[in-house]
C-alpha cells in the first residue's frame, strides 16, 4: 500500500485529497468521508485500511473552501471549530466534492470502476446523501447524526432525501451514543422500510459515538463490524 496527497479541481477550487493505493489492481474505490475534525490522522488510517482491503481509498478534504488543510483537535475548541466548518458547507457543494473525488477514482482505475462511500459522524451523514448520486454503487454510514435529525433551521434532516436513494446502504451505530438516540435509528429504519430501500443496519449496544475511530481492533463493536463492511463492499463493488 502507498499513500499520497493530490489536489482536485472543484469548480475552480482546489480540494486536497488523501489517496491510499492498494498493492495490485484495485477492486473498486471507496470515498472515505471525514468527521468534523478534518482528514485527520484517524481518517487517513481508515483510508489506508480501505487500501489494505484491496480498494482505492480516496479521502477528500470537504472543508477546503474555508480551510484547505483543516484539522481540529478532539476537545471543546475542536468541536466548535469543526461544527462551524460543517455548518458553512452546503449540500450542492458536497455533491460537487463527491463528484470530483469519484471522477478522480474513475480516472485512476478506469471508467467502469465501481465506487462506494464510507463516512463517519459528519461524513456518515454525507454518506447517506451520497446514496442518491448516480455514480455511487454502495454507501456505508457510521453514526451519522444528521440523517434523522436537523442540524439547524436552514438545513433539513437528510432523511427527506430517502426517496432519491438508489444505492444500498450499510449503517452502524453505537447503543451508548448520546447524540443519536434509538428513536432516530428507528425513524431511519421505518422510512427506508416504507420506501423498500435496501439497507443493512447494526446497533452495538456497548459502543459510544465514534467507536470505529481507531480502526477494527479498537473495541468489540469494531471487530464485529469490519468484516461486515468488507462483505458489503465486496458484494456491491465486486
Amino acid at each position: 500500500m502507498k499513500s499520497h496527497w493530490v489536489e482536485l479541481d472543484v469548480t475552480g477550487e482546489r480540494m486536497p485529497t488523501y489517496v491510499a493505493e492498494p498493492d495490485g489492481a484495485p477492486r473498486g474505490a471507496v470515498l472515505v468521508l471525514q468527521e468534523i475534525f478534518g482528514v485527520s490522522a484517524e481518517i487517513r488510517a481508515l483510508t489506508d485500511l480501505v487500501a489494505g482491503a484491496g480498494y482505492l481509498g480516496v479521502a477528500p478534504a470537504l472543508f477546503h473552501r474555508t480551510d484547505p488543510h483543516f484539522e481540529a483537535t478532539h476537545d471543546e475548541a475542536g468541536f466548535d471549530k469543526g461544527r462551524a466548518a460543517a455548518g458553512a458547507i452546503e449540500f450542492p457543494q458536497l455533491v460537487a466534492d463527491l463528484t470530483a473525488a469519484g471522477e478522480y477514482a474513475r480516472g485512476h482505475i478506469g471508467p467502469q470502476a465501481r465506487i462506494a462511500t464510507w463516512g463517519f459522524c459528519f461524513g456518515g451523514s454525507i454518506a447517506f446523501l451520497s446514496a442518491t448520486l448516480p455514480f455511487v454503487s454502495a454507501a456505508v454510514s457510521f453514526y451519522g447524526g444528521q440523517i434523522a435529525s436537523s442540524p439547524g433551521p436552514t438545513r433539513p434532516a437528510l432523511l427527506v432525501m430517502a426517496p432519491q436513494v438508489t444505492a444500498p446502504l450499510f449503517f452502524a451505530f453505537g447503543g451508548k451514543d448520546p447524540y443519536i438516540p434509538q428513536t432516530e435509528i428507528d425513524t431511519i429504519k421505518d422510512e427506508l422500510d416504507r420506501l423498500a430501500k435496501p439497507y443493512d443496519l447494526h446497533v452495538y449496544p456497548d459502543e459510544d459515538h465514534g467507536f470505529f475511530r481507531f480502526g477494527p481492533e479498537g473495541n468489540a463493536g469494531s471487530r464485529d463490524v469490519w468484516p461486515r463492511v468488507q462483505t458489503f463492499l465486496a458484494t456491491h463493488l465486486g
